[in-house]
């Protein structure tokens, strides 16, 4: 009975990590981001990957920037 029980909670945990990891696999690929600097500051370059990576976008006066269409790359590819 013990091994039973182990058994189930040993699926229940592998049913929830392969779940967890298809995630990025299905639904939307990619979102739109807002960025928000505090204390604000303008002209705050957001940029992708790494801080020589393409610029993607420039903070406003309000330390505000909106980033459209940041995929979301699955576990999987």
């Amino acid at each position: 009975m013990l091994l039973n029980n182990l058994r189930a909670r040993l699926a229940v945990v592998v049913l929830l990590l392969v779940a967890f990891a298809l995630t990025g696999c299905f639904g939307p690929k990619s979102f739109t981001v807002t960025v928000k600097i505090d204390p604000a500051l303008e002209g705050v370059e957001i940029r992708e990957g790494s801080r020589t990576g393409p610029l993607r976008r420039t903070t406003n006066a309000e330390g505000l920037v909106e980033i459209k269409g940041v995929k979301v790359r699955c576990l999987f590819r």
